[in-house]
């Protein structure tokens, strides 16, 4: 299996569609730099998303995309008062797929995995097309349990790991019923369903 990443975002912005309280300096949470998007409120709030995008993913044509992984790169100015409330994949700038929110946030900054190489986050359809565009992303929520307490975001990536698609030269059936074809795959062109199969449908074959 192929993969490409784990590559940074050129941007990180707060949006508004979940939670009640914004991020500050949200495009420091972009890079690992120990600049941050930073977020202190007064009462126990969820968080707007920190979304990150424009990754600038080049995946190749005729792939299959297996698994996203992403890291978040996040400390809290006291233990266990900060967790995560939403970690989500962005798909045309659209917070998408399973919720892999995990558990509290150290003081000591750490850099944490979601996702794995064979999963894609509830998403049948994640493409090549969606993952290039820079539009696709990573988002995240907090949620705290005491007020006055700092959570601090330095940093995302994402990796997505991909392997070849099935190929025509996989061809080995073909089956003539009433004039269709059925067609299975193989190795070879080498096992026919029912039905007579003529001359040149063999000549036709051996030409893939």
């Amino acid at each position: 299996m192929a993969s490409q990443g784990p590559l940074y975002p050129s941007g990180a912005f707060n949006n508004t569609e979940f939670g009640s309280f914004a991020w500050i300096v949200p495009i420091s949470g972009a890079l690992s730099d120990d600049g941050y998007a930073t977020v202190r409120p007064l009462s126990n709030i969820q968080t707007n998303y920190l979304l990150a995008s424009g990754f600038f993913f080049t995946i190749p044509d005729n792939v299959t995309i297996n698994g996203v992984v992403a890291t978040i790169e996040k400390k809290a100015s006291s233990a266990s008062i900060w967790t995560d409330a939403v970690v989500k994949l962005v798909s045309g700038g659209v917070v998408v797929g399973t919720n892999l929110a995990s558990g509290s946030w150290s003081t000591t900054e750490s850099v944490i995995t979601y996702g794995s190489g064979n999963y894609t986050w509830g998403l049948s359809d994640l493409t090549r097309d969606i993952v290039n565009r820079t539009d696709f992303g990573v988002a995240l929520s907090a949620q705290n349990s005491s007020a006055n307490i700092t959570a601090d975001v330095d940093s995302f990536t994402l990796t997505i790991y991909y392997s070849d698609a099935p190929s025509k030269s996989s061809l080995f059936g073909l089956g003539f019923i009433n004039g269709f074809a059925n067609m299975a795959y193989s190795d070879r062109p080498s096992m026919f369903s029912e039905g007579r199969v003529s001359s040149d449908a063999l000549l036709n074959l051996s030409s893939i």
